[in-house]
C-alpha cells in the first residue's frame, strides 16, 4: 500500500514539475521560518536565566524619539540608578554599567588590547550570579582598578 502511494506521488511530481517546485520550496521556506522563530523565542525566554534572581532583575531602557522613528537603547543617565533606588521602595538594588571602547590593558610585563571591558557598580556582584576565575566577589570592585574575571 505504501509503495503504491509513493509511486503515485512520484509520478504526479514528475508530471507537474512547476507545482512540485512551488510546493516544496514553500514548505522549506515555511519550516525554515518556523525553526528560526522558535530559536529566537527560546533565546528571548532564556535570556539571563542563569542567575539565581533572574525573575527579579530588570533592565531600564531609554526610548529615543528621532526623525527616523523611535529607537531603544540601554544607555541611561548616570544618576538614574541611585535615583530609582531612592525614589521607589520596590527597587531593592541598582547597578550601572559602562562599556569602554578598545582599551590597552597592562598586567606585569604584558600589554594587550581588549574591546569588551565594562565598568560596573559593586552592587552588580550581589545582583547577578557570577563564578569568577580571577578575583574575589566579596572584595571586588571596592577599590579603583580592581577586577573580576569570569570564564565568559
Amino acid at each position: 500500500m505504501f509503495k503504491h502511494n509513493l509511486i503515485t506521488a512520484l509520478r504526479g511530481m514528475r508530471n507537474q514539475k512547476m507545482q512540485t517546485i512551488i510546493l516544496v520550496s514553500g514548505m522549506a521556506l515555511g519550516l525554515t521560518a518556523c525553526f528560526w522563530m522558535a530559536h529566537w523565542l527560546l533565546h528571548e525566554f532564556h535570556y539571563e536565566r542563569i542567575h539565581e534572581n533572574a525573575d527579579r532583575i530588570f533592565r531600564v531602557e531609554l526610548e529615543m524619539h528621532n526623525p527616523e522613528g523611535i529607537s531603544l537603547g540601554a544607555a541611561t543617565p548616570t544618576p538614574l540608578a541611585p535615583l530609582l533606588k531612592q525614589e521607589y521602595p520596590e527597587v531593592l538594588d541598582a547597578a550601572r554599567l559602562h562599556q569602554f571602547a578598545e582599551t590597552t590593558m597592562h598586567f606585569r610585563d604584558h600589554s594587550f588590547s581588549e574591546d569588551h571591558i565594562m565598568a560596573a557598580d559593586p552592587s552588580i556582584l550581589s545582583m547577578f550570579t557570577f563564578t569568577p576565575i580571577y578575583g574575589a566577589l566579596n572584595t571586588a570592585l571596592q577599590t579603583e582598578n580592581s577586577v573580576v574575571i569570569t570564564e565568559s
